[in-house]
């Protein structure tokens, strides 16, 4: 473990309690978390936490997290970086809001401050303050707070949004953007901004999904979902990997390998808070290899819900990231794994170019434009995702029966015939329909009129010999770099239809 110096503690008649810490991390510190106590009075009105570190052109990378009696408070956020240092800091108030904080009262007794050491190279010199204040006591940088909330019309805590409330009660295809940051974590546009971009583009739902902090969720009002339903949501950011809870309670831990917690646990804890688990940008293609990739080990598929299989895609255009991630979910599925494909811009600056919300959109089938029932369609797989054209996608078999994305047609024998039924909208001309059976293309069209397509494909060999598992995909593709902002020209993508045998005995 690094070299900490004894921890100072300064008491003043005037001013705040400061903690101090300082010490050396190397690089075997990397990739782990270390602990500083910190005593909290009573009548403490404000807390400041600030991390200091060298950052030696970006080799060392830390993080600082605040956690109260009750649990997780708050997170620090990146600061400009100033010279050879980088910096952590973190405000929790009882006056104001500040970003990656939970609102509050500050209850006094043994807090904990914890460094959280994501890449550690080489050696690393430390410098953690805390100062504490109590009373009227303002800090400058409250001060600078104050003001900024005064000229935005002042401080308000928000009426909660009911998140249980649907936002229209008919079934349909809904669209959205599953993955997006905003200023609680490494975006830079507030809350209300995103909802209100949201609305622009026309989305019908909207998931904030801030790396490790759910603070977001405080901000979201009746006002601003009214036209656009969001959805609760945090990005697991861990040494492992990425991933999404949405649809959560609270907030989740994503501190991996902190006793014997480990990735199975986090995805149950997920679940266990009502929610769902998506593996974010599983791989990197030529970006530098780095925590987003995931690389988790002992994975229990069976309780990962879905897997962004569309990251991104102006942002990675040239790195080969989404097809490899795409090849990852063709090996799940090959396996009998039935995890659900999403797509997600993963936008933090929303520039219009590199990362533009809503690209791709991901439609979801649901009963209603609620949380519970939008999340209940991405679990159930009714699912695709598009950057403009539409693809429905439906199957029937010779005995009657009938799927949509996202189900299984069961068969009653295993020479019967499929029939699977293609429908395109809005696709540009001259772009190819693929369909796809187990990771394989069977089919291809291509879109001659009007930006509409529409086929009938039968299969009598969908499940060949017994027992074997079979699962098909539409998949739309153009050469033109005006419609795909991709590498590889996807301009749509379904969700597998599976085919199993019918229980029962068979002809």
């Amino acid at each position: 473990m690094g070299a900490v110096l004894p921890m100072a503690h300064r008491m003043r008649a005037q001013g705040p309690h400061v903690y101090q810490y300082r010490g050396i991390f190397h690089a075997s510190d990397s990739g782990k978390y270390f602990s500083y106590p910190l005593s909290i009075p009573s009548g403490t009105r404000r807390v400041e936490v600030s991390l200091a570190y060298a950052h030696n052109s970006n080799n060392n990378v830390l993080g600082v997290q605040v956690f109260d009696r009750n649990g997780f408070r708050a997170r620090g956020r990146a600061q400009k970086v100033k010279g050879n240092w980088g910096h952590v800091e973190s405000v929790i108030d009882t006056g104001c809001r500040s970003r990656g904080a939970v609102s509050g009262e500050i209850a006094p007794g043994i807090w904990t401050l914890e460094i959280d050491t994501y890449c550690v190279k080489n050696d690393c010199i430390f410098e953690l303050v805390t100062e504490i204040y109590q009373g009227a006591t303002a800090s400058s940088r409250q001060q600078a707070s104050a003001s900024e909330q005064q000229r935005a019309g002042g401080f308000q805590a928000p009426s909660r949004l009911d998140m249980q409330r649907p936002l229209r009660q008919r079934s349909g295809w809904y669209r959205g953007d599953l993955h997006v940051h905003s200023e609680e974590s490494d975006g830079i546009l507030e809350v209300r901004d995103l909802m209100r971009l949201a609305v622009i583009r026309e989305l019908d739902f909207l998931a904030i999904t801030d790396h490790n902090v759910h603070t977001a969720w405080e901000q979201l009002t009746t006002e601003l979902s009214e036209f656009c339903l969001p959805l609760t949501g945090i990005e697991l950011s861990t040494y492992q990997g990425h991933g999404n809870a949405l649809g959560v309670r609270g907030w989740v831990d994503w501190r991996l390998g902190l006793g014997d917690y480990g990735v199975n646990e986090m995805i149950r804890r997920v679940r266990e808070l009502g929610g769902i688990f998506s593996i974010n940008h599983p791989r990197t293609g030529k970006l530098p290899t780095g925590h987003a990739c995931w690389r988790a080990d002992d994975v229990d598929y069976n309780l990962v819900d879905a897997i962004e299989v569309w990251n991104a895609p102006v942002f990675s255009n040239g790195t080969g990231a989404n097809q490899e991630s795409r090849r990852f979910w063709d090996q799940l599925l090959n396996q009998g794994y039935r995890i659900t494909g999403i797509g997600g811009s993963d936008a933090h600056y929303i520039d219009g170019s590199r990362q533009p919300l809503g690209v791709p959109l991901t439609y979801v089938y649901a009963l209603a434009l609620s949380q519970a029932e939008i999340i209940a369609g991405i679990r159930k797989g009714s699912v695709f995702m598009t950057v403009g054209p539409k693809i429905y996608f439906t199957a029937s078999s010779q005995s009657g029966a009938k799927a949509m994305v996202g189900e299984s047609l069961p068969l009653s024998q295993f020479r019967e015939q499929v029939w699977l039924h293609i429908n395109i909208k809005d696709a540009p001309l001259g772009s190819e329909v693929r369909l796809v059976k187990n990771g394989v293309s069977c089919l291809s069209e291509r879109v001659s009129h009007a930006g509409l397509l529409s086929i009938a494909w039968s299969d009598d060999e969908a499940l060949g010999a017994a027992g074997s598992k079979t699962w098909y995909r539409v998949e739309l593709y153009t050469s033109s770099k005006e419609f795909a902002p991709g590498d590889d020209g996807l301009l749509a993508i379904t969700n597998p239809i599976y085919v199993d045998m019918a229980p029962g005995p068979t002809a």
